[in-house]
């Protein structure tokens, strides 16, 4: 259960930690906590169906690397935001939608990291912990948004 909670924490850590460096640089009008929050989960909840269309999807590892997943995984994150906020009035200048795609974008990748991290437990055990946090923490998740 430990290892559990280790493994969400440093999943959802770095991107709590970027989610809240970019709501912090929409200083003129800054979005409603509870939208960005829940812009942030609906990234979360659109990383499942994603990752089972790419399980889905007959294509070969190249083809899914290149074309499959950046395809799904991007659609899905504008999904988030299309879904939750775009028709909002709240969503009214350039900067929401940053601080919007952002949110979704990095609970998709929050997701992502668990799903990582948890594999690297299961086949190498809490030793590749540090490791996938290292890489997928500090370099693909600001990548992601």
């Amino acid at each position: 259960m430990r290892t559990l909670l280790l493994i969400a924490v440093l999943g959802f850590a770095p991107a709590l930690f970027w989610l809240a460096y970019f709501y912090r640089k929409d200083r003129l009008e800054p979005e409603p906590r509870r939208l960005v929050l829940r812009t942030h989960l609906w990234g979360i909840f659109c990383a499942f169906p994603a990752a089972a269309l790419e399980y889905l999807l007959p294509f070969n590892q190249w083809t899914m690397s290149v074309v499959g997943a950046p395809v799904v995984e991007e659609s899905a994150k504008f999904l988030a935001v299309y879904l939750t906020i775009f028709r909002n009035p709240e969503f009214d200048e350039p900067m929401d939608g940053i601080v919007y795609g952002v949110a979704a974008a990095l609970g998709f990748a929050a997701l992502e990291n668990v799903g990582y991290l948890y594999n690297a437990h299961t086949q190498y055990g809490s030793a590749a912990l540090g490791g996938v946090f290292l890489v997928r923490g500090l370099l693909t998740v600001p990548a992601h948004a």
